[in-house]
């Protein structure tokens, strides 16, 4: 059981942001537009996680000793009778870090027909860096192209996203395909213990523990037609392909029975969101007026 505690003395977060643009007509028809990020939060207010305080007790590098009444050892409770971890006291402080670091890339087609027109619009963000640190004397966690993340944020996860649509467009109704895709990612658990059987076991594609072991596509078919001056008709089909969620979660080392794989829900950390999709293929219709 994990105890929130409030701190009286926090002090205000510290951010350093530099943002670097550019957009360029670089063929007749063609638009590109580069822009890189970096993001640093210092003195961030946030929670110390529960792995840096059992590594502030246990580790010899901070309590060479094995002192039972050291700092971080009284932050830990536990269950009289049998030793094991029962409740864990984390409180706010100033003490975290975090640094992100990326660079969003779109490429916008337009071409005019004879007849009506074609567009194509590409969408990528790349993931350099995912960085925090939960105190200055504990080493800084790298999760870029994994699905953790710590200090009670969302970090970028994926080393890349791809986002790709494709329309024609003629007088009033048009059509659009979109694409999206994400690549594998590893778990978050590899970060903070690498050497565990979940992060050096072989397993199938698709049923690594706990990440995802495989990429995932997605690909949508929508339309619309304004008719009569002020009505505006949409409609489209979702997931066109029926794709199913990954499965993931499938450990033959298990004890007393293997665990089984299963899909993956909606969200999978790393800022993710409904990334993946639950419900299948499904068609939508609507209608707006204008008055």
């Amino acid at each position: 059981i994990q105890n929130q505690l409030g701190n009286p003395d926090l002090a205000e977060e510290q951010a350093d942001t530099i943002t670097v643009g550019l957009v360029a007509d670089v063929a007749e028809d063609w638009t590109v537009s580069v822009d890189y990020y970096t993001i640093e939060i210092e003195d961030m207010i946030a929670l110390e996680g529960s792995d840096a305080i059992y590594q502030r007790c246990v580790s010899q590098e901070f309590n060479p000793t094995g002192n039972a009444s050291a700092d971080a050892c009284k932050l830990i409770f536990r269950d009289p009778t049998n030793g094991n971890p029962s409740n864990i006291d984390r409180a706010y402080n100033n003490e975290g870090r975090v640094q992100v670091e990326g660079v969003d890339f779109q490429v916008n087609w337009n071409h005019m027909l004879e007849a009506g027109g074609l567009n194509l619009q590409m969408l990528m963000n790349y993931n350099i860096s995912s960085e925090t640190q939960d105190r200055e004397d504990l080493p800084a966690l790298e999760w870029a192209e994994t699905n953790g993340c710590s200090l009670q944020i969302q970090c970028q996860g994926y080393e890349y996203r791809l986002f790709t649509t494709v329309g024609y467009f003629r007088g009033s109704w048009g059509f659009q395909v979109r694409h999206q895709y994400w690549p594998s990612i590893k778990s978050g658990s590899c970060v903070t213990a690498p050497t565990s059987t979940g992060c050096t076991l072989g397993l199938p594609a698709g049923f690594g523990p706990p990440g995802v072991d495989t990429d995932y596509q997605l690909i949508a078919l929508s339309g619309n037609y304004d008719f009569a001056d002020k009505y505006s008709l949409r409609f489209g089909i979702e997931n066109l392909f029926d794709e199913e969620p990954p499965m993931v979660g499938y450990n033959p080392t298990s004890l007393p029975y293997p665990t089984p794989a299963t899909h993956i829900g909606g969200g999978l950390g790393g800022g993710s969101g409904a990334t993946y999709d639950p419900l299948g293929r499904r068609y939508f219709v609507s209608m707006t007026m204008d008055f």
